[in-house]
């Protein structure tokens, strides 16, 4: 019996740091990458962490419908540094990339795309990202 409560804490401990560590993918500027709500990538080179927080709201048109109009979704994502952070929106129609840190980060997709017969759950998006890197003012790349 003496040895439980010790057992008993180890377990725990790796119960606590397992469930709350995850790996963060890493981003290739100009390639395209994947999230699903709650996962985030980091771009190394400038301290930054892309972090999808959810979809807000989703009234594309079913695949299985005709519609008058494509509709729009908007997605959520934090931009993170180390002592600062910034909260975007994307959206599928219309402005579907923000600059922040000196970069650029594009909404390219956003799946599943919606059927009229299935609801989506929100831990079921996936969104394909792309993040550039902005050359400072007076560069020209030569």
């Amino acid at each position: 019996m003496r040895g439980l409560p010790i057992v008993l804490i180890i377990a725990a401990l790796a119960f606590a740091l397992g469930s709350t560590a995850s790996e963060i993918a890493e981003i290739t500027p100009g390639e395209p990458f994947r999230l699903a709500v709650g996962e985030a990538a980091a771009l190394p080179s400038k301290d930054l962490t892309v972090r999808f927080s959810g979809v807000v709201g989703d009234s594309r048109c079913p695949s299985d419908v005709t519609c008058v109009w494509a509709g729009d979704a908007q997605v959520d994502l934090r931009l993170e540094r180390s002592d600062d952070e910034i909260s975007v929106s994307l959206h599928t129609h219309g402005s579907g990339e923000a600059q922040a840190f000196g970069c650029t980060l594009r909404l390219l997709d956003l799946r599943p795309y919606p059927k009229s017969t299935v609801d989506i759950a929100p831990e079921d998006y996936m969104a394909t990202l792309e993040l550039t890197v902005n050359e400072p003012s007076g560069q020209t790349g030569h």
